[in-house]
């Protein structure tokens, strides 16, 4: 597979493109990044600091056995959120106790599955933090640097967390099944549930980024500068918080 993309770099600037719709450009002194739609004029200005064209070729077995492999881990993730779920068969202490444990392994070799394959490509995060994704808490790993490079490396680096975390949690189960160790299958069944809703394109999820990559979109920050796929998700994820925010108060009233 071959990738075609346009890539300028100097000491102040480097600037890359795909040759059609938008130029990105970063501005080495203030580490500010711009968008500005390609067109005859700005083409023929970078004509005078000199375009190299680069090609980048991409091993296409590699991403076969990449996405293969995902694809099998994933559909190994949803027959365990289905199907083995063996939650009733540990003891409730034993089983939070275990959980809390992993969970807090499990968030940081997803973000290390992120950082790794960002260090491949030569680029460094710009943060790593916490933050509140509408009203649910979240760990992220600040990535504007991933706006200089092509389509491939971006499937790369947003699917790295997913893989990672997808290996993680098969391992778990398989390391259950093998020795018997039914909290280990436990944690790991309850894991796969959130695995498989990171895929889903909501709520800034993995998922959501490997989409619009997918797509050849990009979230803007004003909202009236979205597309409509954009545009959508963003409606959705306002209804689903609120309609998510409304059952959990009815709940406690209820209760």
């Amino acid at each position: 597979m071959k990738i075609k993309f346009y890539k300028y770099e100097d000491t102040k600037t480097e600037i890359i493109s795909d040759g059609t719709a938008c130029m990105t450009i970063k501005d080495k002194t203030t580490g500010k990044y711009y968008e500005v739609p390609v067109n005859e004029s700005n083409c023929k200005n970078f004509e005078k600091i000199s375009w190299d064209i680069k090609e980048n070729y991409h091993s296409f077995l590699l991403l076969c056995i990449y996405w293969g492999a995902f694809i099998v881990l994933t559909l190994m993730n949803i027959y365990m959120s289905v199907v083995a779920s063996i939650i009733d068969k540990v003891l409730i202490e034993e089983f939070f106790l275990a959980l809390m444990i992993y969970l807090f392994l499990f968030i940081i070799f997803h973000e290390l599955g992120h950082l790794y394959m960002l260090h491949i490509t030569g680029r460094k995060p710009n943060k790593i933090g916490f933050k509140f994704n509408y009203i649910f808490p979240s760990f992220y790993v600040q990535i504007n640097e991933i706006l200089m490079l092509d389509k491939i490396q971006k499937l790369y680096i947003h699917s790295g967390g997913l893989m990672t975390s997808l290996i993680m949690n098969v391992g778990t189960y398989v390391m259950g099944c093998i020795f018997h160790i039914n909290v280990l299958m436990a944690v790991s069944t309850y894991m796969s549930v959130t695995i498989v809703y990171n895929m889903i394109p909501l709520l800034n999820s993995d998922g959501y980024k490997i989409l619009i990559t997918l797509m050849n979109k990009a979230e803007k920050k004003g909202a009236k500068n979205n597309c409509l796929l954009i545009s959508s998700i963003r409606v959705i994820n306002i209804l689903f918080t609120i309609a998510y925010t409304i059952a959990f108060f009815l709940n406690i009233i209820n209760d």
